[in-house]
């Protein structure tokens, strides 16, 4: 009888955390006036996540701070 109780309970709370949830989602898209969903989502959508950047990426980061360390340091 306990467990049916127990599991009548952790049911509810987690009908609850659904609702929450998606109440949570929707104030949220209604308060960004549908903007999109941020970086996360967009990456997503391309999937990159799934793969390396290219060494090509890494070399132009290489390439920008080196610019910015000599912009700061010389007085170009």
């Amino acid at each position: 009888m306990a467990n049916d109780s127990l599991s009548k309970a952790y049911q509810e709370a987690r009908a609850a955390r659904r609702q929450l949830m998606a109440d949570l989602e929707q104030e949220m898209m209604q308060a960004n006036n549908g903007a999109t969903r941020g970086l996360k989502a967009i990456t997503m959508n391309l999937k990159i996540h799934r793969r390396p950047p290219p060494p090509s990426f890494f070399l132009k980061i290489k390439e920008c701070l080196e610019q910015i360390s000599y912009e700061t340091s010389s007085n170009w």
